[in-house]
């Protein structure tokens, strides 16, 4: 199967230009967020730069990424991480675990 084939074959939500993939999805829940906070927090001022280094085995469309990336959120609230070319959120904090340190590669602003 050729990688655009996977790419539409896997289940994406779009809104706007957001893209939730299913293991972010999954995640929400259980890390104490909804899909319309997250929704809302793309639409607020970002707080922090990061980058999304994903491997092709852990993207929807199995190509590698290197691109920037934006934070959303705060640094104590909860924050989400969202891949500045493709508009796909790569990573979302568990706001149930008061012990959960920010990724290394975000710089707050």
């Amino acid at each position: 199967m050729d990688h655009a084939h996977r790419y539409q074959d896997s289940i994406w939500r779009e809104r706007g230009a957001m893209i939730i993939d299913d293991k972010i999805l999954e995640q929400l829940e259980a890390r104490g967020w909804t899909e319309q906070e997250v929704l809302d927090l793309i639409n607020s001022e970002p707080v922090g730069r990061s980058s999304d280094n994903r491997t092709p085995r852990k993207t929807g469309d199995g190509y590698g990424r290197r691109d920037t990336a934006t934070v959303y959120g705060s640094r104590d609230g909860g924050h989400i991480v969202v891949n500045d070319r493709t508009g796909e959120v790569v990573h979302i904090s568990d706001k149930n675990d008061p012990y959960w340190k920010p990724d290394s590669r975000i710089i707050w602003e």
